[in-house]
């Protein structure tokens, strides 16, 4: 399942002809993505590395460096409903087809906040898989470009010469306006270790989404 593009309103100015080309991308490869995650989890299981990569006679768009996100859930009964295994990063550093492999391999087996994934999991598992657009600078002391950041479907970046927070798009959900949005990754930059008197980059990033659940 592919997300829908959200509603529209200060921010229709902002070019979404990048985060367009990511939903059709998803339309053509998502699947065989989505599949190539979960064949790394499961390689993970049995040789505790992700699953390798060829990239040499790939289509352009999937062997282009990108960056992506992988979000794990075990969905059995017996799971907690609102845990999740994540990996990824913001900005590009390998092909896409590497990208989505090695970060299945890492939300299994590497998400500090978790214990990592037991062999039983594998046959209860969903997989949701974003592509991350590149970041775009925003000056918070100006309301227009606060307003070109779309919500359900950007995320927010702030960098410090000490680290980095990322908020992605399902925060939407309960910081349902840009102004909240932004005070929240703020407030996780903080707890992070960002020092109240330093000024960080902040940049929002198009997120386009899919899942194999129904």
């Amino acid at each position: 399942m592919i997300d829908a593009p959200p509603p529209r309103d200060a921010a229709a100015a902002v070019d979404d002809r990048p985060v367009d080309a990511d939903r059709a991308l998803l339309a053509a490869h998502g699947q065989r993505l989505l599949d190539l995650a979960r064949a790394s989890v499961l390689h993970g299981f049995e040789f505790g590395r992700p699953l390798p990569v060829d990239i040499g006679n790939e289509e352009p768009a999937l062997a282009a460096l990108r960056a992506c996100h992988v979000v794990l859930r075990v969905t059995s009964p017996a799971a907690a409903s609102d845990q999740r295994w994540r990996a990824g990063g913001i900005r590009p550093w390998r092909p896409l087809l590497a990208d989505v492999a090695g970060n299945a391999f890492a939300a299994a087996f590497a998400d500090r906040r978790h214990a990592p994934l037991k062999a039983a999991d594998r046959f209860d598992l969903s997989i949701e898989l974003s592509l991350l657009g590149s970041p775009v600078a925003v000056d918070l002391a100006d309301p227009r470009a606060r307003a070109r950041i779309v919500p359900g479907r950007d995320g927010v970046l702030v960098e410090w010469p000490g680290g980095s927070l990322a908020l992605y798009p399902e925060a939407w959900a309960f910081r349902p306006t840009p102004a909240e949005f932004v005070a929240e990754a703020m407030r996780r930059a903080l707890a992070r270790g960002l020092d109240p008197a330093e000024t960080p980059q902040v940049y929002r990033f198009a997120v386009a989404s899919m899942s194999d659940r129904p």
